[in-house]
């Protein structure tokens, strides 16, 4: 007998209510994550047993861990977006939380990409949005937990007033040396309050990226214009280009962060994409 695995977190108060909602339905089965479990073996388990689609209520970090655990298998996904900034859902134009409950049981199930990124010589991680090392990581991992509940991505924009100031740090693209505030690869647009990159899409088979070279706050103006404004060129000390892989080196261990999550520090980062690698549950075009 087939049926739909539901993969939640339960710290969300919106991952609970998504579970009760969809508890009752007969061909639901139900797997928590856990903070030493965020979600890659309860994918894997219910791919095991045979599970025909895979929802996850969570946000981008509990998506994308999921994601990775499904790339290649065929199984649709479906996302039911519950944490604070939900930027892969918001780029999917999808509802959040229960509201997305239809798309995700009953969508179209679309191709879409999924970035691979390794830190130093470690195993292979999913990215359903972007990647980055340098200030930008040193930014969230700055951010404050209750802060981040109470006020959301907000919590952020507030964080990256105290790290915006900061020098740029010498690095290494592809073996070229730069000075970098941060170096950002992205599977998709759009952040909250601004474009990353205008012309990406989550199924546009290339990764994106951008180099943030700026040294101090006079630096920032031109590239918050460009942010705002969903402006193409690179203006200022940003630049942005496309590619399928890149490598990027530190001459000290570097803050890195994962779709929004921070993880430890890495003197190397070995980006790529694998393009299609998901089928996921969207709103029919034709409606």
């Amino acid at each position: 007998m087939t049926f739909t695995a539901l993969i939640f977190n339960p710290t969300h108060d919106d991952g609970a209510t998504v579970a009760r909602e969809l508890a009752d339905l007969p061909d639901v089965r139900l797997w928590e994550t856990t903070a030493e479990s965020p979600g890659e073996e309860q994918a894997k388990q219910a791919l095991a047993e045979g599970a025909s689609a895979v929802l996850v209520a969570g946000g981008d970090g509990t998506q994308r861990v999921v994601a990775g655990a499904l790339a290649g298998s065929g199984v649709p996904l479906g996302i039911l977006a519950t944490g604070t900034a939900c930027v892969y859902a918001r780029n999917l134009n999808l509802p959040l939380g229960i509201d997305g409950k239809e798309i995700a049981l009953r969508g179209t199930a679309r191709p879409m990409d999924l970035g691979w990124v390794r830190l130093d010589d470690g195993e292979p991680q999913p990215f359903l949005v972007a990647t980055g090392i340098g200030r930008d990581a040193e930014t969230i991992g700055e951010v404050r937990d209750d802060l981040k509940e109470r006020i959301g991505w907000v919590a952020y924009a507030r964080a990256g007033l105290g790290t915006a100031g900061r020098s740029a740090l010498p690095m290494q693209i592809n073996g070229e040396p730069v000075e970098a505030w941060t170096v950002l690869v992205g599977n998709v647009g759009d952040i909250p309050m601004a474009a990353m990159f205008p012309d990406a899409a989550p199924d546009d088979g290339t990764l994106h990226v951008m180099h943030l070279g700026v040294n101090g706050w006079l630096d920032w103006a031109p590239v918050a214009l460009a942010g705002l404004t969903r402006s193409k060129a690179d203006l200022g000390k940003m630049r942005r280009w496309e590619t399928d892989h890149i490598v990027i080196t530190t001459d000290e261990p570097t803050a890195v962060h994962i779709d929004g999550d921070e993880v430890p520090p890495a003197q190397k980062l070995e980006v790529w994409l694998e393009p299609g690698a998901l089928q996921v549950r969207c709103q029919d075009p034709t409606a």
